[in-house]
């Protein structure tokens, strides 16, 4: 195994800390867009873009 596909309800924070944590370790990481929630919507987007910045490939849908 060597990618991950991490979504979660608090995208500033629970979620990017797994995030991190799993690029330190290697994995390539995912994210499903529309899996992730934040308190507000600007937040949301906001860390979706912080997501594309660390390498961390952000999907509109999940195709295995």
């Amino acid at each position: 195994m060597d990618e991950l596909v991490i979504t979660g309800v608090f995208a500033e924070a629970c979620v990017w800390q797994t995030m991190k944590a799993a690029l330190r370790k290697g994995y390539r990481v995912t994210t499903i867009a529309d899996c992730v929630a934040a308190a507000a919507d600007a937040k949301r987007t906001k860390m979706l873009g912080v997501y594309r910045k660390a390498g961390i490939a952000v999907v509109d849908e999940w195709t295995n």
